[in-house]
Order: structure tokens, then C-alpha cells, then sequence
């Protein structure tokens, strides 16, 4: 992914499940340790619990996450929810 984008951004939901939760496992060590994966907080947490449906809370923090920061998102659930506020997706 680092030879298509310079900065990946990712909310402390998904940094938790994959590098807290996924401890041991494939990818951990390289979100954790790689510098261009960048874990960032979601500052409008009220959008994020706002949007409760069935999706997990880490994927709800990456479309409010990607609105913040008006980038491209890269994610496979939530794309109708991402579309409806008007963000970018792959």
C-alpha cells in the first residue's frame, strides 16, 4: 500500500484491533512499527456514535476519520454510509 499512498491514516479503534487485539498476528507488527500508517483519534465522537448500525465501531471511526481529514477512503463495509456523507471511496 506504501508504494500507492505516502500517509495512511487509521482511527485508534482500528490500531486497537489490529495491533492490541491482533497481537501475533499477520500485519500487527507492521501497523505498530511502520511510520507511514499513522494512528489518529476521531475528534467528533458524537458523529461516530450517531451513526450506529451494524457496522463495527473501528470502520464507523475511518468514514468519520476520512470526512475529518476530506481524504480518500479504503475500506470493504460502510461504503453506502461513506457515500451518503459525501466522502471519496475506493
Amino acid at each position: 500500500m506504501n508504494e500507492y499512498f505516502s500517509d495512511v491514516y487509521i482511527p485508534q479503534e482500528v490500531y486497537d484491533e489490529v495491533v492490541t487485539h491482533g497481537e501475533g498476528l499477520s500485519g500487527a507488527k507492521e501497523v505498530k512499527f511502520t511510520d507511514w500508517i499513522k494512528m489518529e483519534m476521531v475528534i467528533n465522537e458524537i458523529t461516530v456514535d450517531s451513526l450506529c448500525t451494524t457496522l463495527y465501531r473501528g470502520e464507523l471511526e475511518a468514514i468519520v476519520l476520512a470526512r475529518e481529514k476530506n481524504t480518500l477512503l479504503i475500506l470493504d463495509d460502510g461504503r453506502r454510509i461513506a457515500r451518503s456523507l459525501g466522502i471519496k471511496i475506493t
